[in-house]
């Protein structure tokens, strides 16, 4: 149980190298379908706050339109109050 020879250092080096790229590979695969999933989600938020400003402009346009039919209505009733009135 002496020291390791060179060789044998080498050999585990390069087994260590081996290794350690493989890793780096795994966890770069992991990190490319992260920063896709991220891309995805990003462009789903994205297309929904699209939606949502759609869906507000909509209500607003809504909203303006009961509010005009409400006072066209009231000047009608007036109108024909006052013309009943004389």
């Amino acid at each position: 149980m002496g020291e390791p020879t060179i060789h044998e250092v080498s050999k585990e080096l390069a087994t260590l190298r081996e290794q350690m790229n493989t890793h780096q590979a795994k966890y770069e695969g992991a990190l490319d379908r992260l920063r896709a999933d991220m891309a995805k989600r990003d462009a789903d938020m994205a297309k929904r706050d699209a939606d949502a400003a759609q869906r507000e402009i909509i209500r607003l346009r809504w909203q303006i339109g009961i509010y005009i039919g409400g006072v066209l209505v009231t000047i009608a009733a007036l109108g024909i109050f006052i013309r009943l009135a004389i």
